[in-house]
């Protein structure tokens, strides 16, 4: 069993320890946190939604609600001509890339 990201973006793992989320198991609370949650969330200033996002983590980093017991990784190898393989949490497998298949293509080697 595990927890994987439902999309690539800092909100889908920061929104679940807001005050007034039903998935808040540790029923932490911290004000400033859900106010920068909600910034992140409404703006569309890309710059200013991770500004918000980072400090919103940096808060709970040292607030430490929860304790992660295990953190998964794959090492995968490509030849460097293989390019527009963008990385997410949410790659299948080990398929470097699986979520934006459409943009990897052979570059001229």
């Amino acid at each position: 069993m595990g927890w994987t990201a439902d999309y690539p973006d800092p909100q889908d793992w920061l929104d679940l320890f807001r005050s007034d989320d039903y998935r808040d198991y540790p029923h932490w609370r911290n004000q400033r946190y859900d106010l920068l949650v909600e910034l992140g969330d409404q703006t569309q200033d890309e710059a200013k939604r991770y500004q918000a996002y980072n400090q919103a983590q940096g808060m709970l980093l040292a607030d430490v609600p929860v304790l992660l017991l295990e953190q998964s990784r794959a090492w995968i190898l490509k030849k460097p001509y293989v390019t527009g393989a963008q990385a997410t949490p949410m790659d299948p497998g080990p398929f470097l890339g699986g979520l934006f298949v459409t943009r990897i293509y052979i570059a001229n080697h």
